[in-house]
């Protein structure tokens, strides 16, 4: 939401760094005037997307704890309000609460009845009439069940989201795919797929290429690089999506910045299969493989030096892979939560990022960073500006 005021600010000629726009709402949320719940409402909205491209603990002007008060606030003004039970589970989700996530996020999509105060008679409220929260409440449901491991939920859900959206709809339904893919479905998953190609084909011939979002961009280079594979190797496309690539959703839940919410067991058997997918030598599986370990011993077993390994070793054993200057940001985020002297941790993100951004640059290599990397290395950036 502030970005939205900082974008009118900046046409009209001010400049308004991120940090003065957080304090002035921040500002605004303690002024108890009328403007103080919207305000409130702008800053828990930022905080839970800043969660999609970098860590938000890693920030010093929102702390989760303040995000929370603002939304206890927000639920003592309006507490008939269902959309609280999104945020809520938004902000709370951990490895350890998914099912009460659920809870959360199930209860908000169903219909609440209250008494009306003035009238003395029931009232509905309903999200019916907000289809856009239903939209996001479906969409935090999918992505719980892929985070749970009940991949089948996840594909009912995407797939539902795909008929319900008007926008990214063939995103969603490459997200299913790849719950079939997790699954271990791979023949029906491979008629997904073929179905896909010809849904992005009949959408480019109705719809300009530049009105993909960015996670249908994803979807078709991964699907084209697939189809790229059965004709390169003479493989069936099932065979391909079995034995050829590593686990798609695997590179989802990374790229949408989701591995510190994986349940104890689906992260257990991730790591046993990582671990014999970097030994085997596969070429194809083992750049993002050894990334993966890499976030996953960072994150979840807190272990930095075998992070720093796993990171150093998909820039020293490949060259011309994505994961190469995503290893590289994910040095950069090292640095930054490291205990080390603000000066010195600030020099070796900025280098580490200068050296992302020039990888894309000597490559011509830039989809990749067009759909996230750039975001993640800015937000990384301005914490220096806090």
């Amino acid at each position: 939401m502030f970005l939205i005021v900082a974008k009118v600010l900046n046409s009209l000629g001010f400049r308004l760094p991120k940090s003065l726009s957080i304090h002035l709402l921040k500002e605004s949320c303690e002024s108890k005037t009328m403007y103080a719940p919207l305000s409130s409402l702008a800053l828990v909205y930022y905080y839970v997307n800043v969660c999609m491209y970098l860590r938000p603990e890693t920030g010093q002007l929102l702390t989760a704890q303040y995000i929370r008060e603002s939304l206890e606030r927000l639920k003592s003004i309006y507490p008939n309000n269902q959309m609280w039970s999104l945020l809520e589970a938004k902000l709370t989700k951990q490895p350890s609460n998914l099912q009460d996530c659920l809870h959360l996020l199930n209860s908000s999509k169903k219909t609440l009845q209250c008494t009306d105060q003035d009238e003395g008679g029931p009232i509905i409220l309903s999200l019916a009439d907000y289809s856009l929260f239903r939209l996001f409440a479906l969409s935090e449901v999918g992505w719980i069940h892929i985070f749970s491991g009940d991949y089948n939920r996840a594909t009912e859900s995407f797939f539902c989201l795909e008929s319900m959206s008007n926008w990214s709809h063939l995103f969603y339904h490459f997200v299913a795919t790849c719950c079939m893919i997790a699954d271990g479905l791979y023949d029906k998953a491979a008629r997904e797929v073929q179905q896909l190609v010809h849904m992005f084909e009949i959408k480019k011939k109705h719809d300009s290429h530049s009105r993909f979002s960015a996670g249908e961009f994803y979807a078709e280079a991964k699907i084209s690089q697939w189809n790229k594979y059965s004709k390169t190797y003479d493989m069936f496309l099932r065979s391909v999506l079995d034995e050829l690539i590593i686990n798609p959703l695997w590179e989802l839940v990374y790229l949408w910045n989701g591995v510190s919410y994986w349940s104890e067991p689906v992260l257990n058997s991730i790591k046993q299969q990582l671990i014999y997918t970097i030994e085997s030598q596969d070429e194809h599986k083992r750049p993002f493989a050894l990334l993966l370990m890499g976030v996953i011993y960072r994150d979840r077993l807190k272990d930095v030096q075998q992070a720093h390994s796993y990171f150093n070793r998909v820039i020293n054993e490949f060259r011309n892979d994505w994961t190469v200057p995503y290893a590289m940001y994910e040095i950069a985020f090292t640095y930054s939560v490291s205990p080390i002297e603000q000066q010195d941790k600030k020099t070796l993100v900025m280098d580490w990022i200068k050296r992302a951004e020039n990888y894309y640059v000597q490559t011509k290599y830039d989809p990749e960073w067009r759909l996230c990397m750039k975001m993640k290395c800015q937000l990384l950036l301005e914490l220096f500006e806090e």
